[in-house]
């Protein structure tokens, strides 16, 4: 009886594993693929390099119209914020998320 029992066991197993092994292949839903057409070009204009920067790091960004960046930024940080300001005529607003106020030290 234990032979028949364990000889069940081990065929069920083994029709598992081919149950798995044929369905495996079968897709019910059909997989998503890139549709590329066949004299896809990359576009020319685009460019890119590498950034120059300072022995310390850092890069040197200069804005030329600030009118156009008028989006919001959520920057969150609990360390120091060394901030450079090379022009004395920004207007700027300083805030957390939380309306907290924290102190800026503008020095020349």
């Amino acid at each position: 009886m234990k032979v028949d029992l364990y000889t069940k066991a081990i065929l069920t197993v083994i029709a598992a594993c081919l149950v798995v092994i044929v369905f495996k292949d079968i897709s019910i839903i059909t997989p998503a693929q890139a549709n590329t057409p066949a004299n896809f070009t990359p576009s020319a204009n685009t460019s890119y390099g590498l950034m120059p920067l300072n022995a310390d790091g850092s890069m040197n960004v200069r804005v030329n119209n600030f009118d156009e960046y008028a989006n919001d930024v959520n920057v969150r940080f609990n360390d120091e914020l060394k901030v450079r300001i090379t022009n004395s005529e920004i207007k700027t607003q300083v805030s957390s998320a939380w309306r907290e106020t924290f102190k800026v030290k503008i020095e020349q």
